[in-house]
C-alpha cells in the first residue's frame, strides 16, 4: 500500500477524504453559480451551435461506451439506436453548455479577465498529474488545442468561475453583515 504505519494509512485516508470533499463542495457551488448565471440571463441560442455541441456530446457518450465501432460510418443498431437516445437526452445539457459558454464569455471579457501562457502550463502539469497513463495524448491535445486557443477560453472560464464564486462569497458576508441587527443603526 505504500504507507510505513497505521497511522500513515489513517492520514493518507483522511487527505484523500478531504480532498474529495472539498472537490465535490467546488463543483456544488460552481453548478450552483452557473445555475444562477443561467437562470437570471435568457439568451436566444444559434440553433447551429447547440447542434454541432450536441453531436460533439453524443459522439464523446458513443466513443467511451462502444470504442471504434462508433466511429464507424455504418453503425451497428445498437449504436444507432444509442445515438439517437443520447440526441434526446443531451439536449438540454447540450443546451446549457452552449449558453454558459456566451455568458462566460461575456462576463470574461466585462471583468477584462485574460489567461496566461504560465496558466495554460500550469493547467496541462496538473492534467498530467491527473492522467499518467494518457501523458501522451493529454500533452498533444493540448498543444494541439493551444493554437486553437480553446484551452485558453477554458482558462478565461475557470478564472471567471473562481471570481464568480469570490464575489458570491463576498456578497453573502456583506449581506450577513447587513441583515445583522448589531450592524443596523
Amino acid at each position: 500500500l505504500g504507507v510505513a504505519s497505521l497511522a500513515d494509512l489513517k492520514t493518507a485516508i483522511q487527505t484523500h477524504l478531504q480532498k474529495a470533499a472539498d472537490e465535490n463542495t467546488h463543483a456544488q457551488i460552481e453548478k450552483q453559480i452557473c445555475d444562477h448565471l443561467i437562470k437570471e440571463n435568457e439568451i436566444p441560442l444559434p440553433e447551429t451551435l447547440v447542434s454541432v455541441q450536441l453531436a460533439s456530446m453524443v459522439n464523446e457518450t458513443l466513443k467511451k461506451e462502444f470504442g471504434p465501432k462508433a466511429e464507424k460510418e455504418d453503425l451497428s443498431p445498437e449504436i444507432k439506436e444509442k445515438k439517437e437516445a443520447l440526441a434526446k437526452e443531451l439536449k438540454i445539457p447540450a443546451e446549457r453548455a452552449v449558453r454558459l459558454s456566451y455568458l462566460l464569455a461575456a462576463i470574461t471579457q466585462e471583468e477584462k479577465l485574460s489567461a496566461t501562457e504560465d496558466e495554460w502550463k500550469n493547467e496541462m502539469e496538473t492534467t498530467l498529474k491527473n492522467y499518467p497513463k494518457q501523458s501522451a495524448q493529454v500533452e498533444k491535445s493540448f498543444i494541439e488545442n493551444k493554437e486553437k486557443k480553446l484551452f485558453m477560453v477554458y482558462l478565461l472560464n475557470s478564472g471567471v468561475m473562481t471570481n464568480l464564486g469570490k464575489w458570491s462569497s463576498k456578497e453573502e458576508n456583506n449581506k450577513d453583515l447587513r441583515d445583522n441587527p448589531k450592524n443596523r443603526k
